[in-house]
């Protein structure tokens, strides 16, 4: 699960992302590491790099960089993506 306070933003504004899920497989149950954050569209901008925590949750404010264009992207953590416009 991929969660995000807010579905747009401004170039340069910060918003809070979280989510849960983020183990590995069955067998050992481990969270997974160095998951990308990622807003894809046209192009692809890597937002930051996430462990989450031994119950596989995340946490963490991003800031959109500024030079992000205008326009529709998906926001991407592992194979979980959500809907993400950039105003």
């Amino acid at each position: 699960m991929l969660n995000i306070n807010h579905h747009f933003a401004k170039p340069g504004q910060e918003i809070v992302v979280s989510g849960s899920g983020y183990l590995e497989g069955c067998t050992s149950g481990a969270p997974l590491t160095d998951l990308e954050l990622t807003l894809k569209g046209y192009d692809k901008y890597t937002l930051a790099t996430v462990q989450p925590d031994a119950q596989g949750e995340i946490n963490l404010t991003v800031k959109i960089p500024k030079d992000v264009k205008i326009g529709n992207y998906d926001m991407r953590l592992s194979d979980v993506k959500v809907k993400f416009e950039v105003r």
